[in-house]
């Protein structure tokens, strides 16, 4: 009797849709958990060493499952089955995990063995369940479609390769399409439909009768089939390659960021093409796995191969960034289609050829491993979960000893080592002629070893980025490679003078030149300025910590700062105490390495002010700092009358973005006013949120200036008296609801702007967009004063003093719009009117604009 499960084409089908689903929920379940635990490299580590060990479990327990059950493919469908369930139920599952994750986070402070235990216990609660039922559909269906021995690595190659390939679109589908149309509920949603069908439809095939069980026979290939003696030799061989391939995705990560950008698009890319490399290497080992009479030599060829690519691949990674703009020239003006095409271009012409070569491993062993193919459940199963097992070993060791120890390039060089050693041990073993085969390898490694030395420069990848590029006017003084990311400090020599940058894997994050300087003190001074006796400040990115250098000078008890990179704070202590005057060294201040939303979401303390300083929300895992959900947070740990400040950029957002950000604020701060410091030309805004009755106290305004620390801090940037800070008011809280009114909100649900402004391609047009659009809805300050002079003369003295600068202000912000469209002309006509009129508003600024416009 024919089984109707039989139909190949129909089983890869639905394994191809199971490969879809199952990175649909890597993808969202990941951010839903990296809500709950933090975006720190551990806690992200964590998470993914609970999926994949999930899957490694599953694998072990349903492989040994497989072998005995009479209707795989129908424990097949109620896997799936319990996995849709089980996704329907996710997202509750992760909002109660808050409620268990505050008391454990506060009983340990945040850190410790035990707490990060207690994490990795919370987190695999909530994904062993799911991952285990993931991981046992390999070795079922594999069991299933494995009738015969003749036919068994074709079989398991065309399921591991079309699995696979379903994650590819799964990767792509997710991160360019569902999270952006319907967010991360809904994906979820659609996911547990997909699974419920590939029930359904699993369960009508799996009706019926099991044929006869066909005679054993022999594979082509069974003198090469292994003695129980070297099955270990097999496992030790999957396990290790397991973890050369994630430490090499993990490498290629970190490089490819310095070259694409940290968006979540590249990201995906990268990810995408990884996994198609490993489906081709997949589906061609199957070909000729059931073929080939010398297995353990290709095997062993293939772990020598990969280990020589790698200085193939080094050279090619020097060469990407002039190889992208060449093809940025080629393919002409630019826009997000060619942008995406020509990084997939760029990543796939290094990445495809290692990634064929890593997916041709698993088959290749699988086939040797399993000697009957009435045993290829177990076989699958038991390879699949060692397999496993290394990839986490893998991760954790290039993220965490590897690249903070010696290096993306050493590290690289440690895994072809591994490689090096899987390929000799392969050839020592299963080689006719052990002394020859003992030959060979060591003349292979030794050549390998002379070739590296000789070709590859120290550190070549990294500072061969287009980041680091001498030809952009960049000097690389240092960079660090920690476990978060490369952080590396710049001279920069352009039209504003020579300064330094501190950049976090090729991000600009803090810096010595005037705009940077300004914004980083206005930071810091501005939101003081407008409560009355702030106490506990909460400060969220320490930057350069000019920022946290400028809280300290006002009469403040403690400044609690989260950052999240150690590299960062490295960096600013040897190369930025100009800027931030040694202020770790203050008592008052207590640096924490923490995610900083992880900190307001855990931390039972309650602020006068949280100063929120984080990196642009179109970088991967940023996005959730500018929330509704985070503002929410944000206010539950203020005080009564409590005062939040947020920088938020005018450059590569969308009009639309840039409200959409502002309209989240507003809605949980009603009483919200945004600035922007016009005493230089800069892309930033600042937006305060305050708990009570918005108006600006000129009294606390003018004292500030008779506290010797602020006022100094102050004059470092141009301003000596209140007049100047009020100047850069744009709107209050009645302008920014009129401003926002037609705006979704951004929220955890639909993180929106970090993948739609990732599509922003010109950078200074959505600067010159979003600034003209503020200054069009620029109000004065004065409806917004409390704390005048009772005296009437006095008063208005003040008063005409105030429209005195907003009148110079007004042709201020319009030169600043000409120099924008580089009408210099026209901009600096615009600036003498402002000397006409006040000429104490053009000090701050002459030495910017002015030498910049004498230098073109």
């Amino acid at each position: 009797m024919v089984r109707r499960g039989e139909s190949l084409p129909a089983v890869l089908g639905l394994f191809f849709l199971s490969g879809f689903t199952a990175l649909l929920y890597q993808v969202v379940w990941l951010k839903y958990l990296v809500l709950v635990f933090g975006n720190t490299v551990y806690a992200t580590s964590t998470l993914l060493s609970v999926f994949m060990g999930g899957l490694a479990l599953g694998s072990f327990l349903f492989g040994r499952i497989a072998d005995k059950v009479r209707n795989p493919l129908r424990l097949y469908a109620l896997l799936e089955g319990l996995i849709g369930l089980f996704a329907l139920f996710s997202p509750f599952l992760f909002k109660g995990a808050v409620s268990l994750y505050i008391p454990i986070y506060r009983l340990f402070n945040g850190s410790g063995v035990i707490f990060g235990l207690s994490r990795f216990l919370l987190c695999a609660l909530i994904l062993l369940p799911p991952t285990i039922l993931m991981g046992g559909t390999l070795p079922l269906l594999s069991r299933h479609l494995v009738r015969r021995g003749s036919h068994l690595g074709f079989r398991v190659g065309v399921l591991y390769g079309v699995n696979t390939l379903g994650a590819v679109v799964g990767v792509f589908l997710t991160a360019f399409l569902l999270i952006l149309l319907f967010g991360l509920l809904r994906t979820v949603i659609l996911g547990a439909v997909l699974n419920l069908l590939i029930f359904l439809f699993a369960f009508h095939l799996s009706r019926g009768e099991l044929p006869p069980a066909p005679p054993e026979g022999k594979s082509p290939v069974s003198s090469a089939s292994p003695s129980p003696a070297i099955s270990p030799l097999l496992s030790l061989v999957v396990f290790f390659s397991g973890a050369v391939s994630l430490s090499y995705e993990v490498f290629w990560t970190r490089l490819l960021v310095l070259h694409l950008g940290s968006s979540v698009y590249a990201y995906a890319l990268m990810l995408g093409i990884f996994l198609i490399g490993l489906s081709l290497g997949s589906l061609i080992a199957g070909r000729i796995s059931d073929r080939a009479k010398h297995l353990p030599l290709i095997l062993s060829f293939l772990e020598f191969l990969l280990a020589y690519y790698l200085i193939i691949q080094i050279k090619q990674f020097s060469h990407l960034s002039s190889l992208l703009g060449d093809l940025g020239e080629f393919f002409g003006a630019p826009s997000y289609g060619k942008q995406m095409l020509i990084s997939a271009l760029g990543v796939g012409q290094i990445l495809i050829i290692p990634t064929v070569l890593i997916g041709m491993v698993f088959p290749i062993v699988v086939k040797l491993g399993t000697r009957k193919w009435r045993k290829v459940g177990s076989s699958v199963g038991i390879l699949y979960a060692w397999d496993t097992l290394g990839c986490i070993l893998g991760s954790l060791a290039a993220g965490f000893i590897l690249i903070p120890m010696m290096g993306v390039d050493r590290g690289m060089l440690i895994s072809a080592s591994v490689n090096l050693f899987l390929g000799f041990l392969l050839l020592l073993v299963f080689g006719r002629k052990k002394f020859i085969s003992f030959l060979i390898s060591a003349g292979i490694i030794i050549i390998f070893f002379l070739s590296y030395f000789l070709f590859i420069k120290p550190n070549e990848t990294v500072i061969s980025a287009g980041i680091f590029s001498s030809e952009r006017g960049k000097t690389l003084l240092s960079f660090t490679e920690d476990a978060y990311a490369t952080v590396s400090v710049e001279r920069v020599e352009d039209v504003r003078g020579k300064w330094l940058s501190l950049s976090v894997n090729g991000i600009n994050v803090a810096g010595t030149s005037p705009d940077l300087v300004s914004i980083q003190k206005m930071q810091g001074h501005l939101p003081l300025l407008l409560t009355r006796s702030p106490k506990r400040i909460l400060h969220i990115g320490f930057g350069s910590g000019g920022t946290a250098y400028s809280v300290s000078t006002h009469d403040v008890s403690r400044i609690d700062i989260a950052e999240i990179s150690p590299g960062v704070v490295g960096a600013a202590n040897t190369y930025f105490k100009g800027v931030n005057h040694g202020v770790l060294a203050d008592k008052r201040v207590h640096l924490t390495y923490i995610d900083g939303r992880n900190l307001v979401l855990a931390t039972k303390e309650k602020y006068d002010v949280i100063l929120s300083d984080s990196i642009h929300p179109r970088y991967a895992g940023n996005g959730s700092l500018y929330t509704r959900d985070y503002y929410l947070l944000c206010r539950a740990k203020l005080k009564e009358h409590g005062v939040i400040s947020q920088w938020l950029p005018l450059y590569s957002l969308r009009e639309e973005d840039f409200k959409m950000i502002l309209r989240s604020f507003v809605s949980v701060f009603p009483h919200t006013t945004v600035w922007y410091i016009n005493n230089t030309i800069n892309p930033f805004t600042i937006v305060i949120g305050r708990m009570d009755e918005g108006k600006i106290d000129f009294n606390l305004l003018n004292r500030a200036f008779s506290e010797r620390k602020v006022k100094e801090d102050l004059a470092r940037i141009g301003i000596v008296n209140p007049y100047q800070i009020l100047d850069f008011f744009i709107m209050g809280e009645k302008e920014v609801k009129d401003y926002v009114r037609d705006a979704p909100y951004h929220t955890d649900d639909k993180p929106l702007v970090e993948y739609l402004a990732s599509r922003v391609i010109n950078r200074n047009l959505s600067w010159y967009l979003n600034f003209k659009s503020i200054v069009e809805h620029r109000h004065s300050i004065i409806p917004h004063l409390t704390g005048l002079p009772e005296e009437i003369k006095e008063r208005e003295n003040i008063l005409a003093k105030i429209r005195r600068y907003e009148e110079a202000t007004t042709y201020n912000l319009k030169g600043q719009l000409y120099f924008l469209k580089g009408d210099y002309r026209q901009a600096m006509a615009e600036w003498e009117k402002v000397r006409t009129i006040n000429p104490e508003d053009l000090n701050p600024i002459e030495y910017f604009y002015l030498g910049i416009i004498r230098k073109r």
